[in-house]
C-alpha cells in the first residue's frame, strides 16, 4: 500500500466502504509504513491519534449495536404482549357479539312463537320444521355453516304472518282470490321485517323464497329451479310437509305420513326439487321404521 496517503485518504474510503475495522486496519497499515520509512514522530502522533479515536469509535459502535438488540428484543416483548391482549380483547368482542345475535335472534324467535299463539293449529310448526329442514340439510350432507344459516332461517320463516289478518289465518274454507294474495305477501313481508338485522342478512333469501316453486309457479317472485337458493327448496319441502301433516281451519283431515310423501313425490319436479324431495322421503321413511 502507498505511504502516501492522508486523512482524507482514510476518510473517504471509511465513506466509501462504511465499515470501521476496515479504517482501523488502514491505519494500522499506515503508522508501520510511516515507521519503516523514518518519517517524523509529528506524523506517526497524528496517526496514533487517529487510530485511539477510530479504536474508540468501533467500541460505542459496538455498546450502541448492544443496545439496539436490547431495544429491539423489549420491543419484541411488547408486540408479544400487545398481540396477547388483543387476541383476548378480540375474544371477548367476539364473545359479546354473539351474545348480542343471540338476544336479538331471542327476540325475534319469541314474537314468531307469538304468532303461532295466535292460531291453534300453527302451534310447534316452527320447531317441527325446523327439524325436518335439518334433517333433510344432513342427509345431503351440506356444510355445517350452511346448516346453522338454515336453522335460523327455519326459525323465522314465517315472522311475515304477523301483518295477516286473524280472519285470514284462521279461516275455515277456501279463501278469496284476495285473502290469498294477502297471504303470498307474508315471505317477502318475513324478509323485510329482519333485514335491519345484519347478522341475518344471510338467511333474507330464504324466507323470501320459501314459497317458491320449483317449476316456477310459486310466490313472491315466481322463481324456478336453481335460482331458488337451494336451502329456500330445503325449508319449502319441510314446509309442505308438516301443512300437510298438521290440522288447518281449511280442511277436514290431516294427512298421515305416507299420505304427505306420496303428495311430495307425486309433486316433485313440479312444486319440490326432485333431489331435495327424494332425499326427504327417504330421511322420513327411515326415521318411522
Amino acid at each position: 500500500m502507498a505511504s502516501c496517503l492522508s486523512c482524507d485518504d482514510i476518510i473517504n474510503s471509511v465513506a466509501k466502504y462504511n465499515h470501521i475495522e476496515f479504517a482501523l486496519e488502514l491505519v494500522r497499515d499506515i503508522i508501520n509504513q510511516v515507521k519503516g520509512a523514518g518519517r517524523k514522530r509529528k506524523v506517526i502522533n497524528e496517526l496514533t491519534q487517529l487510530y485511539s479515536h477510530l479504536s474508540m469509535i468501533n467500541k460505542k459502535l459496538g455498546q450502541n449495536m448492544q443496545r439496539l438488540k436490547n431495544i429491539t428484543g423489549n420491543l419484541a416483548r411488547v408486540k408479544s404482549t400487545l398481540n396477547k391482549k388483543y387476541c383476548r380483547n378480540n375474544n371477548e368482542l367476539n364473545c359479546l357479539k354473539k351474545e348480542l345475535h343471540k338476544n336479538y335472534f331471542d327476540t325475534v324467535h319469541a314474537l314468531v312463537l307469538a304468532e303461532e299463539a295466535r292460531d291453534p293449529y300453527m302451534h310447534g310448526h316452527t320447531e317441527r320444521v325446523t327439524e325436518y329442514a335439518l334433517s333433510i340439510a344432513r342427509g345431503l350432507n351440506l356444510a355445517e355453516h350452511e346448516i346453522e344459516l338454515l336453522r335460523y332461517a327455519a326459525e323465522v320463516h314465517d315472522i311475515g304472518k304477523i301483518s295477516i289478518p286473524d280472519f285470514i289465518l284462521s279461516k275455515p274454507g277456501k279463501l278469496t282470490p284476495a285473502e290469498r294474495a294477502i297471504i303470498e305477501l307474508h315471505p317477502a313481508k318475513g324478509a323485510e321485517m329482519l333485514e335491519p338485522l345484519e347478522f341475518l342478512k344471510p338467511a333474507l333469501p330464504i324466507v323470501r323464497h320459501h314459497h317458491e316453486h320449483y317449476d316456477g309457479t310459486g310466490y313472491p317472485d315466481r322463481l324456478q329451479r336453481e335460482r331458488i337458493p337451494v336451502l329456500a327448496r330445503i325449508l319449502a319441502c319441510a314446509d309442505s310437509f308438516d301443512a300437510m301433516t298438521s290440522d288447518r281451519p281449511y280442511r277436514n283431515q290431516k294427512l298421515t305420513v305416507e299420505e304427505a310423501l306420496a303428495e311430495i313425490k307425486n309433486n316433485s319436479g313440479s312444486q319440490f326439487d326432485p333431489h331435495i324431495a327424494n332425499s326427504f322421503i327417504r330421511s322420513i321413511r327411515s326415521q318411522n321404521r
